[in-house]
């Protein structure tokens, strides 16, 4: 299980490693689907509050290479919509009363393959980052980041990339690299002998 992590601590080199080769394989395989540049990219938007799916709907609709597609205001509805409508980016809420967004986008890939997923999330929690990505998603959101970011986020994973939101990627990087410290102190004690340590 993954533990929370507070302010300060960092993200283990296992789980570091997990992540890149998930989206290395994701990246390699090509993950079909998405929007091409000749065409609108389809959204469809998953969140259970009113009034941000309202938001949401507003500010990705403004923009000229964007079509919103369709609503879902729980997993459920996720799965069905995705079915019906094939949109090619699901703006995937994690915390919804009926379905988990993890859960949801675990069913909806299986179903799927090629859709890609973009998690939406209060928080920038290493525990449902993880989960998301082992379950097939191609990007990570952070609500506090701002409408341009968003917009960004969207076109890229539509374009089989992947989208970190940079507090996440800044763990990612500072767990790696502490890890990468420790192995390397590690490696120089066991050139020396028991004398020389």
């Amino acid at each position: 299980m993954i533990e929370r992590m507070s302010p300060g601590d960092y993200i283990s080199y296992g789980q570091v490693v997990t992540a890149v080769k998930l989206l290395c394989l994701r990246y390699a395989v090509g993950d079909p689907g998405g929007g091409g540049l000749d065409s609108r990219i389809k959204v469809l938007i998953v969140e259970d509050h009113a009034i941000v799916r309202e938001g949401l709907h507003s500010l990705l609709q403004a923009e000229p290479d964007i079509d919103v597609v369709g609503e879902a205001a729980s997993g459920r509805e996720a799965i069905r919509a995705t079915e019906e409508l094939l949109p090619d980016v699901v703006l995937m809420d994690i915390s919804m009363p009926d379905m988990s967004g993890v859960e949801a986008t675990s069913q909806i890939k299986q179903r799927n393959r090629g859709v890609k997923i973009l998690a939406l999330t209060m928080f920038d929690s290493d525990e449902y980052f993880f989960k998301m990505l082992s379950v097939g998603a191609s990007g990570y959101f952070v609500k506090g980041g701002s409408s341009h970011e968003l917009v960004s986020a969207v076109r890229t994973i539509s374009r089989g990339q992947v989208y970190f939101h940079p507090t996440v990627a800044r763990k990612l990087v500072d767990g790696y690299l502490k890890r990468g410290e420790k192995e390397d102190r590690q490696e120089g004690w066991e050139g020396l002998s028991i004398r020389e340590r």
